[in-house]
């Protein structure tokens, strides 16, 4: 029996190139190997394969901003921080997240995360609520939000926050 011989090659990012031989003549036997190119592949594959992205939380940023003086349509930006696992990282998902506020009449806000100071006063809270929407896989009731709030404060109001 002449047998056969069966090579594997593989280079992996951190430069090292794993040679196995398999002799199938007398004995199944490996003549080079690269111990940290198993347990590298291994480890991804316990880490991450396999395992979803999920997003774990929100952050609305800033977290709080008065405007003093009623009725000058000032405008503030809002963004929204998406925290994630699988991989773990933080990205801006602003334009992703559905964006409220409870008082439009103090400050409304646009699908971008734009409030523009109403003609009132007061204290409201932005929500940015994220779901379905932003490309990670969701059960029902997965859904995240974040908030903020937006003060419009006038001292000559007594009825206004001061």
């Amino acid at each position: 029996m002449n047998g056969f011989v069966f090579l594997l090659y593989a280079q992996t990012e951190l430069g090292y190139t794993t040679l196995i031989v398999f002799n199938f003549h007398q004995e199944l036997r490996v003549t080079r190997a690269c111990l940290v190119c198993v347990l590298a592949v291994l480890l991804v594959f316990l880490l991450g394969c396999g395992h979803p992205t999920l997003l774990t939380g929100v952050t609305v940023r800033p977290s709080s901003v008065t405007i003093i003086g009623i009725g000058g349509n000032a405008q503030v930006q809002y963004n929204a921080d998406g925290h994630f696992i699988n991989p773990t990282e933080t990205r801006d998902i602003t334009p992703l997240v559905t964006w409220t506020s409870t008082l439009p009449f103090v400050g409304g806000i646009d699908n971008k995360g734009l409030v523009t100071q109403g003609p009132g006063c007061g204290v409201t809270i932005i929500t940015a609520t994220a779901g379905n929407n932003i490309g990670v896989p969701f059960t029902p009731d997965a859904i995240t939000f974040g908030t903020a709030t937006f003060t419009v404060s006038d001292p000559n109001d007594p009825l206004c926050p001061h």
